[in-house]
């Protein structure tokens, strides 16, 4: 059996499917990324949800993405099957600011590399879809020569993949990470940074507050309330639009574009990207109160 006898028993055509074997280049990430799939899927599809230039032109002709990682030479673990839902370019400060991109750099991840040098790239929306789950992996195929490269379409003849082997390997199977070996720390070192920072309007800010309060839109926090004098004056303004996903000045309406919210809040909006809305975190604060 071949791995497109599979996506053909579920009613997927081969040629509508690009199959992806990871190996990414940093060492570091390359080793984690079995944990990855065990414990952080989420993190797994961030990782692959951008590409060099080659290959989103590839994903944008595709309808699903196959994904398998590099098991050993010739051969690729499978890993889950993700519907291209669509894309969007995104510059390089916007890549930083997802959440998952900056966990991913903690593990190993250059991201935004200089070879090819770029100012943007494609953020590609892969979703995943309910496709031999039980397999996740364990299942080898057969990757046809040659081995670098890493990027196919399924129907090619060519490109035969078939099925080697089921393994049942333990580091595939969720488990918590291992906790640090010391839990005591250095801190303090210095390095010199360079960074692009986009100024913000104060006078926006004060139009916003003058015109809502200081009280959180989300959660109703009112800082005098609970902090008495201290507290006066402060909230934070959050930017209904991404703020950093724009290129050059651009005209802020202080009440249909901001709101105040409390930095707890404000974190919590961002922690999706982009930023969830302030009527869903509210709802979400609601289900956990009842």
């Amino acid at each position: 059996m071949e791995f497109a006898d599979l996506l053909r028993d579920k009613g997927i055509e081969p040629q509508r499917v690009l199959v992806l074997r990871h190996k990414p280049h940093e060492s570091k990430l390359n080793k984690t990324l079995p944990w990855l799939v065990a414990n952080r899927l989420d993190l797994f599809n961030a990782f692959q949800q951008s590409q060099k230039p080659v290959v989103e032109k590839r994903i944008t002709r595709a309808e699903f993405v196959a994904s398998f990682i590099r098991d050993e030479p010739g051969k690729a673990r499978f890993i889950g099957l993700y519907a291209v839902k669509g894309w969007k370019r995104i510059s390089k400060r916007t890549y930083w600011q997802i959440p998952a991109n900056r966990e991913l750099k903690a593990l190993g991840m250059d991201g935004f590399t200089k070879n090819p040098p770029r100012s943007s790239l494609l953020w590609f929306d892969l979703e995943p879809v309910e496709f031999h789950s039980q397999l996740r992996g364990q299942m080898i195929i057969h990757w046809p020569p040659q081995d670098r490269n890493w990027h196919r379409f399924a129907h090619k003849p060519r490109n035969r993949m078939p099925i080697f082997s089921l393994r049942d390997d333990e580091e595939y199977h969720g488990a918590p990470a291992k906790a640090p070996s010391t839990v005591v720390f250095v801190e303090g070192s210095t390095r010199q940074v360079t960074l692009d920072k986009c100024e913000r309007n104060p006078r926006a800010r004060q139009a916003c507050v003058a015109h809502y309060g200081y009280c959180c839109m989300v959660c109703g926090f009112d800082f005098v309330k609970v902090f008495g004098e201290i507290g006066r004056g402060f909230i934070h303004v959050h930017h209904l639009k991404e703020f950093a996903d724009q290129d050059g000045e651009r005209e802020i309406n202080a009440i249909t574009d901001l709101r105040p919210v409390c930095p707890n809040c404000h974190a919590m909006l961002h922690a999706e990207w982009p930023a969830m809305s302030i009527v869903k975190l509210r709802r979400i604060m609601q289900r956990q109160q009842r």
